[in-house]
């Protein structure tokens, strides 16, 4: 089982997107860190939040749950979630909890900066 690893990225030429990598396995062990930016997130109200999930290789479904919360909070204020480049496992994941008809999900990161 590898860590989550959540890592901000500078988007200059994006404004109002706040772009962040996650890598390894959102599992029920390591949930804590997500559930802490989650919350850090949703109090920030970012216009656009684009997550990059190229390297997570694992997404449990109470890691589900939160991103599903982050997309309402997110909503309410008037702004997006946006999922790109997730591995066929997770996105099988979401699409079996049918979480894919209410997440934006993208195949490429500038298609998701783009929205």
């Amino acid at each position: 089982m590898s860590d989550l690893k959540i890592h901000p990225i500078e988007s200059p030429t994006h404004e109002g997107v706040v772009l962040v990598e996650l890598s390894g396995e959102a599992s029920v062990v390591n949930l804590q860190p997500l559930e802490r930016k989650v919350l850090e997130w949703s109090a920030s109200r970012p216009k656009v939040l684009v997550l990059d999930l190229a390297n997570l290789t694992f997404m449990s479904s109470l890691a589900m749950g939160q991103f599903a919360t982050l997309h309402q909070t997110l909503h309410r204020v008037g702004g997006q979630l946006r999922l790109a480049r997730l591995q066929e496992i997770v996105k099988l994941s979401l699409t079996r909890a049918r979480l894919d008809r209410a997440l934006k999900i993208y195949d490429t990161l500038e298609a998701a900066l783009a929205g």
